[in-house]
């Protein structure tokens, strides 16, 4: 039932085209129905299955939202970050977001270093208000 269950769960993530009908809590909503916490490794090895922009924000917040229990959560970060300026605006939201939570989580010397990539995109290499008003309030 549970393998069951984590394979819907990465199919809605993963190969849905929208996942706004499932609303913005949908991660959380996954991760508390499922309440197992192996549910977040599986997803976490199926990150290069993500095409989607909202599928990839999901994944993001799970990682952020779970960090400290993600042992690798910087390593599967920073595969976002390296396409942060080819992402969408709503990517590069949850990803300031979430470095935001890993460092806060995890203060350790590869999150500072990530936090400070990210936040020097957000602030200086994008045209979003959005996005740089976050980062300059992370900041």
């Amino acid at each position: 039932m549970l393998t069951h269950l984590v394979n819907m769960c990465l199919y809605i993530v993963c190969c849905t085209p929208s996942t706004q009908g499932l609303g913005s809590d949908w991660p959380y909503t996954a991760i508390c129905c499922c309440r197992y916490e192996s549910i977040i490794a599986t997803l976490c090895e199926n990150l290069d299955t993500l095409d989607e922009p909202e599928a990839k924000a999901s994944m993001i917040w799970i990682i952020g939202e779970y960090a400290e229990r993600i042992d690798n959560a910087d390593e599967l970060l920073e595969q976002f970050l390296e396409t942060f300026p080819e992402e969408t605006s709503l990517v590069q939201l949850q990803l300031v977001t979430a470095t935001v939570k890993l460092f806060l989580k995890k203060p350790t010397e590869r999150p500072q270093q990530m936090i400070q990539l990210v936040l020097t995109y957000a602030t200086q290499e994008t045209d979003n208000p959005d996005l740089r008003d976050r980062a300059y309030v992370y900041w």
